[in-house]
Formats: C-alpha cells, sequence, structure tokens
C-alpha cells in the first residue's frame, strides 16, 4: 500500500508499507505516522512512523520533526517534580508508568531557555507522541520551534491506578464540596 501526500497538486512525498505483522492482536494496535518537512531547502516531505502494541503503562513516540539551527533536548519530568527529570532521546519509544508528566525542550546553547514546557497526563493503556515541530526555512515560511504532546488525556483516567490515587482522592474532594455547595444554595433558595 502506499500513501501519496500532495500539495497544490504536486506529490511531495510518498508513505509505503511495505509489510504488516502478522500478529493476531493487530486490531490492537496502532500506527503513528508523522508527516514532516525533509530539510529546510524544500517542500519535499519525510515520515516517522512506528506500530504501537497494547501495554499496561502508557507508550510514549518521541518525534524530532524540527528542520533547522535550534539544537534543543527533551527533558521528561514525573508528576511535574522538578527534581525527578530524565532527558528522552528523539527518535525512541519509551513506556512510562500511568502519571501526570511535564515535557520541556531545553536549549542547548542557553539552558536557562526553555521551550514550551508541557503538562500532560500519560493514562494507563494508551499511546502518545511528544513532537518537536518547526522550521527556519531557507526559502518560504519560517514556524517557530514548538513541542506537541497528543492526544491529551483527562486525569480521571488515571483514577484507579496507583498513580491515580492523589487525582482519585482529589476528585472524591471536589465531588464533596460541589456536593456541600449545591446543599448550600438549595438552602438558600429554600429548594430541598
Amino acid at each position: 500500500d502506499k500513501l501519496q501526500f500532495l500539495t497544490s497538486g504536486i506529490v511531495r512525498g510518498q508513505f509505503l508499507v511495505s509489510e504488516v505483522p502478522e500478529d493476531q492482536r493487530l486490531e490492537r494496535m496502532t500506527l503513528l505516522l508523522v508527516v514532516r518537512r525533509y530539510d529546510t531547502e524544500s517542500t519535499t516531505m519525510a515520515f516517522s512512523s512506528h506500530l504501537f502494541a497494547r501495554s499496561k503503562d502508557a507508550q510514549i513516540a518521541v518525534i524530532d520533526a524540527y528542520q533547522g539551527p535550534a539544537k534543543g533536548i527533551l527533558e521528561l519530568l514525573l508528576n511535574a517534580d522538578q527534581d525527578t527529570k530524565s532527558t528522552v532521546h528523539f527518535g525512541t519509544v519509551i513506556t512510562v508508568p500511568p502519571g501526570v508528566y511535564k515535557a520541556r525542550l531545553v536549549d542547548l546553547e542557553n539552558e536557562q531557555r526553555i521551550i514550551s514546557p508541557s503538562r500532560f497526563v500519560a493514562a494507563p493503556n494508551e499511546t502518545y507522541v511528544l513532537l518537536r515541530t518547526g522550521v527556519r526555512a531557507d526559502a518560504g515560511p519560517n514556524y517557530k520551534e514548538d513541542l506537541f504532546v497528543f492526544p491529551r488525556s483527562s486525569p480521571f483516567l488515571l483514577v484507579g491506578s496507583h498513580s491515580g490515587a492523589q487525582s482519585a482522592k482529589s476528585l472524591a474532594a471536589l465531588s464533596l464540596m460541589c456536593g456541600l455547595l449545591l446543599l448550600l444554595v438549595n438552602a438558600e433558595q429554600g429548594v430541598f
């Protein structure tokens, strides 16, 4: 199978599927396909892909689609805690336990410059992509360097998981406060 990508009627790139794994669990797999610029000089497209197998933990594909001179590294902070961080290499897929994370790009030329810190929830059994984007084009428009996390999961997906214990407590407290607030409003209005 072949996917062609066109702009203004001109083929800019083709993605060829040469082989699909023969696995009875294929219907539970997710294909990630990222279309990006091949270089800073043309609009030719390049591709990054990964076939995710199912896992009880969250899986994150880390892809660098940026084209330009900036040199950056990606840091992943566990539970958005500044003290527990690790450098994640582009072009890899990592598995993490469910929880709340913060991903950020750090400029290697100026380590004080943090680009696009992004807080996200990694839910059990889910797949994600951390995608560095942007282009400093030799010709045509420039796009700023940025970091995207996709998809965005709700913290409610952590309820019931070990990492979601704190979220569950927060949700219970919020529910209790909303119930009390509703009771007070109804009492003031004389509605029971």
